[in-house]
């Protein structure tokens, strides 16, 4: 049996998968309200705007997965290091050789 630990690190990341999933892909569940919400109006079913909820739900968490698993939130981390300041302080210091090293 896996402990606690492990258990509540796999549901944090199928969370982290569909997290990133939805945040990339967020524009889509507007489309998908109107379009339902439409849907509705002219005399369609709700089950068709349910359907298409729960297909967007699973996209999202198979996007995200795949955000990850191409390597693509590496290159996110890295847009945000290079415009992060903090990081191009410390790889200009390190380019210009002026890494700090403590004294004996």
């Amino acid at each position: 049996m896996k402990s606690f630990k492990e258990w509540q690190y796999i549901l944090c990341l199928h969370k982290t998968y569909f997290d990133t999933g939805y945040g990339i892909t967020s524009i889509v569940k507007y489309l998908i309200g109107l379009l339902g919400f439409g849907n509705i109006l002219v005399g369609g079913q709700f089950s068709t705007l349910v359907y298409a909820g729960f297909g967007y739900v699973i996209f999202c968490y198979i996007f995200g997965l795949m955000w990850y698993k191409w390597g693509f939130i590496w290159a996110q981390n890295e847009v945000g290091n290079r415009w992060n300041l903090f990081q191009k302080e410390v790889r200009e210091t390190i380019k210009n050789g002026k890494v700090f090293k403590p004294k004996k």
